[in-house]
């Protein structure tokens, strides 16, 4: 038995069989001694199950669930109501960790017993999984993060990837889990709820490696911003609010995220749905109506590449 707590960690797979193995050995890999892997199939139709049987399905350290296609928030959310662990590290199919990144995690965890979330950056990675992609990168807050992930640095979800959290399951709990309604952009929401109640703390290093690709989640520009709205919207009734924005200045955050909504609209051409964005942006904030409706007017005419 380890006088390590049990860490488990997530990993959804959908259509995976071509680089779970990568992820699932990094989990293995790791210089924390007391870990699972759950691994939750979403409906895969690919090879992933045989996949998984036949490379792991004599290691009790690894579990596989299936479940009908619901979504990556309904398997993470699944992975962590049947995770045994006191705490949960997240992963993502095609993303892979550093062997050290439970372990540094944890040393977190350890220095302050009030910490429920431990995150960091990651390093973006092309297709190929060789070829590190440059990004510049803040620093990421610790402590109370709520004003910095709702309106600050993480405003978005712009940092700190999803492979990089490591939670403690009982704060996952006890704020509902992931939120499947969610169209993109659900770990932000996550975090913020989380961020509304427990200090978090920061990784200096950059432990997690994360694959971006044309057909994933950061090429769905409409999706990403519809999400963000969502998210922003849902918000709004957090009692904490009023400590990051006045009324007025949440109304100008709502507006700018309806803009962009309206912008991704226009570039998909569907200008009837843009226009109406731009029309609920001005109800929100009508200091800039004049510009809005002008652009409202440029959408029967032009592709929004105009504004380039």
């Amino acid at each position: 038995m380890s006088d390590h707590p049990l860490v488990s960690v997530i990993i959804p797979v959908y259509n995976a069989a071509a680089y779970i193995k990568r992820a699932i050995d990094s989990a293995l890999g790791q210089t924390y001694p007391n870990l699972e892997i759950i691994l939750i199939d979403d409906g895969s139709t690919d090879q992933s199950a045989a996949l998984i049987q036949q490379h792991y399905g004599q290691d009790r350290r690894v579990r596989y669930g299936y479940q009908v296609n619901q979504g990556v928030s309904a398997a993470r959310n699944r992975g962590v109501q049947s995770a045994q662990g006191e705490f949960v590290h997240f992963l993502d199919s095609d993303d892979w960790l550093d062997p050290t990144k439970i372990e540094k995690s944890y040393r977190l965890f350890e220095s302050n017993p009030a910490i429920a979330v431990v995150y960091g950056h990651g390093i973006a990675m092309h297709p190929d999984g060789m070829t590190p992609i440059p990004l510049d990168q803040p620093p990421l807050p610790s402590g109370d993060v709520f004003c910095e992930w709702l309106t600050g640095t993480m405003a978005g979800g712009k940092h700190g990837v999803t492979p990089s959290f490591m939670v403690k399951r009982a704060a996952i709990l006890e704020v509902g889990g992931f939120d499947p309604t969610i169209t993109l952009a659900e770990d932000w929401d996550l975090w913020l709820r989380l961020a509304e109640r427990y200090p978090f703390a920061a990784l200096s290093e950059k432990l997690v490696y994360y694959t971006t690709r044309p057909d994933g989640l950061h090429a769905q520009a409409l999706k990403m911003a519809i999400g963000r709205l969502e998210i922003y919207q849902k918000t709004r009734s957090s009692p904490r609010v009023h400590e990051c924005l006045s009324d007025a200045e949440y109304d100008r955050l709502l507006a700018g995220r309806w803009h962009v909504v309206a912008m991704r609209h226009w570039e998909q051409h569907q200008r009837a749905q843009a226009r109406k964005a731009f029309q609920t942006a001005n109800r929100y904030d009508p200091s800039n109506r004049w510009k809005r409706r002008l652009f409202s007017l440029l959408t029967y005419l032009f592709p929004a590449s105009i504004l380039e």
